[in-house]
């Protein structure tokens, strides 16, 4: 192979590593205009109630958050993606179906409903994918219900980001969720947000090797310290908040 051919093909590859890389960005950006900043994943009513009051309660509160996720929405995830590589909108709308009923809660459900419409909507407008527009129809027949990591997986697909992207993507906006939220409701700096999220990238990957082999049967919510707060959450009369 000569230099010129192999700097070609470097060039080529490159590019398309650049270009997923890109969109991973893009899609996984919490200024990403769907209304990610209106949730604060519960940290509002655990800082009301005395639950959270530094840094290293933070941590333990962002990692409970992330398991449950991971339990939930994050092998939802994996199975609308590899489901959206094969084009299967069918077993789509069946993972979305399933995730929506682990969601006991009404702000949960709500969150979850609010950001992955609007986020249909953006990327169908966007991609003009009709993988997407079969989705959004069956939304829009009430047979499905476009739940944001659903519809995160099935666009991330769309746009050749793998299902490791996916799991990141998906779990680091959980940790944007809850330390922005934190910084506007807590005594905390963002040095130390930025430590959290330094040490917690080892723990998302290791969510994501418990993970990536269980069934849509395996996923479960049972969280008790999250259902809590949310409850209250739905109670309270002071809130900057929507969950």
């Amino acid at each position: 192979m000569s230099t010129t051919t192999r700097t070609l093909i470097t060039k080529s590859t490159l590019t398309g590593k650049i270009s997923r890389l890109l969109r991973l960005l893009q899609y996984g950006d919490s200024a990403l205009p769907i209304g990610g900043f209106s949730f604060s994943g519960g940290v509002e009513s655990a800082v009301a109630s005395g639950l959270l009051r530094g840094a290293e309660e933070l941590e333990g509160y962002l990692r409970q958050s992330l398991r449950c996720a991971a339990l939930t929405d994050g092998i939802a995830a994996l199975h609308a993606h590899r489901w959206a590589m094969l084009g299967n909108t069918d077993a789509i709308v069946e993972v979305d179906c399933r995730l929506y009923r682990t969601k006991l809660l009404a702000e949960n459900r709500q969150m979850s409903l609010r950001l992955g419409s609007r986020l249909l909507s953006l990327a169908h407008t966007t991609l003009q994918s009709e993988l997407l527009a079969e989705y959004a129809e069956k939304v829009s027949q009430g047979r499905a219900y476009a739940t944001h990591a659903v519809v995160l997986a099935t666009t991330l697909a769309e746009v050749g980001v793998d299902e490791q992207g996916v799991w990141s993507v998906l779990m680091a906006g959980v940790e944007n969720m809850v330390l922005g939220a934190s910084l506007r409701t807590m005594r905390v700096t963002h040095i130390e947000t930025q430590a959290i999220l330094h040490r917690t990238a080892t723990y998302i990957e290791k969510l994501y090797a418990e993970a990536v082999e269980l069934r849509l049967d395996d996923m479960q919510s049972f969280a008790p310290m999250l259902e809590i707060v949310a409850a209250l959450h739905e109670r309270g009369n002071e809130r900057l908040f929507m969950n």
